[in-house]
């Protein structure tokens, strides 16, 4: 989506360039150093943001009318009737998973060192009887 807006912002920026420099001969103005400053500028801001959205672990909140994965700014949402099973994997006891199947996409998550397994299981098993949770 990113290279998309730079291509065509790149070449709008060249054609307004062109056409305001054959009407205003007598203006100073660096077109090319503005526009590579302001690309450069663009792609450390999505660094800076991928780099905050990578660091920042997602919020997993479990309702009754469903699950909501909190990252960032966006949220992802499933009711309770898309949800089809829910799983802990403890295989790697240092990275428990927690992952929600539904019938969009399915969420995948870490789950955090100070939550308790077996609390976590017994809570999504009374939040949500009528669906498969199970842990491994």
């Amino acid at each position: 989506m990113w290279v998309r807006i730079v291509s065509i912002v790149v070449p709008l920026t060249i054609a307004l360039a062109f056409i305001i420099e054959c009407k205003f001969p007598d203006l100073q103005f660096d077109w090319i150093t503005n526009l590579v400053e302001s690309v450069a500028f663009f792609v450390i801001f999505l660094i800076f943001i991928f780099g905050v959205y990578w660091a920042v672990p997602p919020t997993v909140q479990i309702t009754q009318k469903g699950v909501v994965l909190h990252h960032g700014q966006s949220h992802q949402r499933r009711s309770r009737d898309e949800i089809r099973c829910i799983e802990i994997n403890a295989t790697d006891s240092k990275r428990p998973i927690l992952r929600i199947e539904s019938s969009r996409k399915e969420f995948i998550c870490g789950i955090a060192a100070k939550v308790d397994l077996s609390k976590l299981l017994n809570f999504l098993k009374e939040t949500f009887p009528e669906l498969l949770v199970s842990a491994k």
